[in-house]
């Protein structure tokens, strides 16, 4: 199939929000269970709060959904894991700058990420400064700090204590929004027996994110994979380029091409939940390490199986699969294998062989071609696709990096916003600096 640059099909996201969104719950959890849970207890409590009292006007969905399950993504990369106690009140300014920033470059929030600037200062000067983000602050770092109390307590409280001992510099309003909305002991019963979960993944699924939206949570979800290992979110872009760029020289649909994009991304998923150490263990993995390894197909599937389509999840799952059956996890053979999912699995090797790892550095044409053309000689990989892709690899390789640029995240705009932000501590100067940054 001959093409050329202008003809290079981009693929589209077949994944929905709310799909991603609760991928994201299900990988920041293999990280750090007790923030996720935090997070999730907060959403629930918030949207409990706004369903309650009619103030879906006064407060955006999306913006409270996104807001409370990530207000303490910083927790993820800067290892808070035992200072859940007082994250709310002590969390510390590189921590609130790097969360205000992810959110902001991250996600749809934009400048309403500024919120996450709000935590730990008074209601009247956050009101005087960002309007009605005081606002979402003070009802969702109420709900939060609730969170915390409540469970350290076993849901069981007193009002008046409560009130009397409440320092938090919040709109005291929502506090009493929560006792009244918590009257029957509706919130808090829901928050002890975890029917809250449920509720967390319908709000996940209730939102309104437009196509544009939506591919942002998707390179959000893609990158939230460096708070474990950076090389796997660098060979997650780059296997979704090959998969695109096999596919369409195989002469797929564009629905087939597609669904091996979506199939690519999530298909190293599951490397959350294994040890950093071993994901970027620079020399031979032992017997034990290797097995441990091997799980992450399993725990992808644990993740993204039942959120998207059957197809989409096969296409991921099978991408260590050989012809011969000697892969994993389930020694599938030739024939039980679709082509997308022949193809997904040269696609995985052509980019593990060119990205350069901590134990390897990137092998050039001649090798890559090599070790393609032996395992296809061995009847491992497809040798229909393995020729599809040597017989112009050099276009064929230009052609994946062009197209792994949809991908690529605003790392730079991050890296300068730490520059800019680093240091200020005062919410005005905070603000005003923030305004500095580029769109």
């Amino acid at each position: 199939m001959e093409q050329n640059k202008k003809d290079i099909y981009y693929p589209k996201n077949l994944l929905s929000a709310g799909a991603i969104l609760n991928i994201i719950r299900e990988m920041l959890s293999d990280i750090n269970p007790i923030h996720i849970d935090l997070s999730e207890r907060t959403c629930y409590m918030t949207f409990s709060i706004i369903k309650k009292f009619s103030l879906e006007k006064q407060f955006d969905h999306d913006t409270v959904l996104l807001l409370t399950l990530f207000f303490s993504i910083g927790a993820y990369k800067y290892d808070e894991l035992e200072k859940i106690d007082d994250y709310i009140q002590k969390n510390t300014t590189n921590t609130t700058t790097y969360e205000y920033l992810f959110l902001r470059y991250m996600t749809p929030l934009k400048n309403k990420a500024e919120t996450i600037f709000l935590q730990k200062n008074d209601y009247e000067t956050a009101k005087r400064l960002t309007g009605e983000l005081a606002e979402y602050a003070s009802l969702i770092f109420t709900c939060a700090k609730l969170c915390i109390k409540l469970k350290k307590n076993a849901y069981m409280y007193d009002a008046d204590e409560i009130t009397k001992t409440w320092t938090a510099v919040y709109n005291r309003k929502y506090l009493d929004m929560f006792f009244e909305a918590d009257k029957n002991g509706e919130i808090t019963g829901n928050l002890k027996n975890r029917t809250f979960f449920e509720e967390v993944t319908k709000e996940c699924n209730s939102n309104s994110f437009d196509y544009d939206d939506t591919f942002m949570l998707l390179k959000m979800m893609i990158y939230a994979i460096d708070f474990r290992s950076t090389s796997t979110v660098t060979h997650i872009i780059s296997t979704s380029g090959f998969a695109g760029e096999i596919g369409q020289r195989m002469g797929m649909t564009e629905t087939e091409i597609d669904e091996l994009f979506a199939g690519a991304i999530l298909h190293d998923i599951g490397k959350m939940a294994v040890d950093p150490e071993i994901l970027e263990f620079a020399g031979k993995l032992s017997d034990e390490q290797m097995a441990i390894m091997k799980s992450h197909v399993d725990e992808g599937e644990r993740i993204y199986r039942g959120l998207v389509s059957e197809k989409i999840a096969d296409i991921a799952a099978r991408h260590h699969e050989k012809l011969d059956g000697s892969g994993y996890p389930n020694h599938l053979k030739a024939e039980d294998l679709t082509p997308q999912q022949r193809l997904m699995a040269v696609a995985d090797i052509s980019s593990a062989l060119t990205d350069a790892r901590t134990y390897k550095t990137s092998f050039p044409k001649e090798k890559t071609i090599a070790i393609l053309q032996d395992m296809a000689a061995k009847n491992q990989l497809d040798s229909q696709i393995v020729k599809t892709l040597v017989d112009d690899y050099d276009e064929a390789y230009a052609n994946v990096k062009l197209r792994n640029g949809m991908l690529t995240g605003p790392i730079g705009n991050i890296m300068m916003g730490s520059v800019i932000l680093d240091g200020y501590t005062d919410l005005a100067a905070l603000l005003d600096n923030a305004k500095m940054l580029p769109d």
